[in-house]
């Protein structure tokens, strides 16, 4: 609060809620030379500025290192009568030293080193002041007379994949939808002008990116398989844990609406908590067609089996998905987490679902349970009927085939 306004800057405390900004896309321009590569992520750069949908934008160039390049002009090297290599010793002298002959003493052989006196100032003016030769006449020639002195900025390390070199870009998009970025950005990379055997790919984390996107889409079908089995080996039927799980996907109703009206982002933690969720909703689903069909090993009729199930599983299904609800709360507000991923995405994402599929077990599960039930008389009616009929007394077939 005590910072001062700036006209234009809107001043916030971290990154969007929920920890890790799930909007950062990165990508690779691949070639063979670092110098080619630096010029192509500069214009690229430039050209994503113009984009106000991009944030934040940031180079390997941009966190790499200052370092001095000295450029020598040949014409005056050859008119003050000095060379590369005079250039090259000096500076090599300065920068790491140069050992020299050393000799012997009693108590061993002393090594010699001949460096820059530490208490010298190393900048660049004293650097352009450098003597790195002597004219005929006697003379010397300072580094500034044969040589330009620049300082730029370099990539901190050569990264290559596949032979060849490569440079990253990293971009935040401000927008909701993630797609929509990644789109705007490829459009972008291909409207630059590649000099031959250059290019660009998308960088590692966004295809991880897709590849956990599909391997959630696989686990998601994994666990609804697993849960189908499991109950199916329970209700000793293939019809009825079908109710159950057709009545899955109104909890992701409530999970929809929760992340939407608390502005959760739909991250890794939210994904988990769908997975938790899928083990969890089933249960009042369990719990619920488990007495029903007990009731009806007892003689009630369906409809009975039903109606006493639902008014005597009432109370408990409630007090479970409450105690589930209420337990989450302080982990659904709370800010904890491990590194940039924050905990209450998960815990948002199971609260919505059980809070849903609560108020839509005592209603849609019987609706279900009713049709697969009715479905399942059908399709063993017309199983018993296509088969083989026993013989009447006469030695022939029975009146139903007939």
């Amino acid at each position: 609060e005590s910072l001062p306004k700036i006209p234009g800057a809107d001043i916030s405390l971290g990154r969007q809620e929920g920890g890790q900004s799930q909007n950062w896309l990165n990508a690779n321009l691949y070639g063979e030379d670092s110098a080619t590569l630096q010029a192509l992520a500069k214009e690229v750069k430039a050209r994503l500025r113009a984009k106000r949908e991009f944030s934040e934008i940031y180079t390997d160039v941009e966190r790499g290192k200052e370092e001095i390049r000295v450029r020598l002009n040949g014409t005056l090297a050859r008119k003050y009568n000095v060379s590369a290599q005079d250039v090259g010793r000096v500076l090599d002298i300065i920068v790491r030293g140069q050992q020299l002959r050393g000799y012997r003493t009693r108590e061993g052989e002393v090594q010699i080193w001949t460096r820059l006196d530490p208490g010298t100032g190393h900048t660049l003016d004293d650097l352009r002041q450098l003597i790195v030769g002597i004219t005929p006449e006697g003379r010397q020639v300072q580094l500034s007379q044969v040589a330009t002195l620049e300082v730029e900025k370099t990539p901190g390390v050569i990264r290559r994949e596949d032979r060849r070199s490569y440079s990253w870009i990293e971009v935040n998009y401000s927008g909701d939808k993630k797609e929509e970025g990644k789109k705007l950005l490829g459009e972008v990379l291909d409207s630059m002008s590649y000099p031959p055997g250059y290019g660009w790919s998308w960088g590692f984390w966004t295809m991880r990116g897709e590849q956990e996107d599909k391997e959630f889409v696989f686990n998601i079908l994994l666990a609804l398989f697993m849960v189908y089995f499991v109950m199916a080996a329970l209700f000793e039927s293939v019809a009825h844990p079908f109710a159950i799980m057709i009545s899955l996907p109104f909890a992701l109703v409530g999970v929809v609406w929760m992340l939407y009206f608390t502005g959760t982002p739909f991250n890794m933690m939210a994904k988990i908590g769908l997975m938790v969720l899928i083990g969890v909703v089933v249960d009042k689903g369990i719990v619920l067609l488990e007495h029903t069909n007990n009731r009806r090993i007892l003689g009630y009729s369906r409809q009975e089996a039903i109606r006493e199930g639902c008014r005597e599983r009432f109370r408990p299904i409630l007090m479970t998905a409450a105690t589930t609800v209420i337990g989450l709360i302080p982990l659904a507000l709370g800010t904890s987490g491990i590194f940039e991923l924050r905990y209450f995405p998960l815990a948002r994402t199971v609260m919505g679902g059980l809070i849903m599929s609560t108020v839509l077990t005592l209603v849609v599960l019987p609706v279900y349970y009713v049709f697969l039930d009715d479905l399942a008389l059908w399709a063993k009616r017309v199983w018993i009927a296509s088969g083989p009929q026993p013989l009447d007394s006469a030695g022939g077939r029975g009146v139903a085939e007939s």
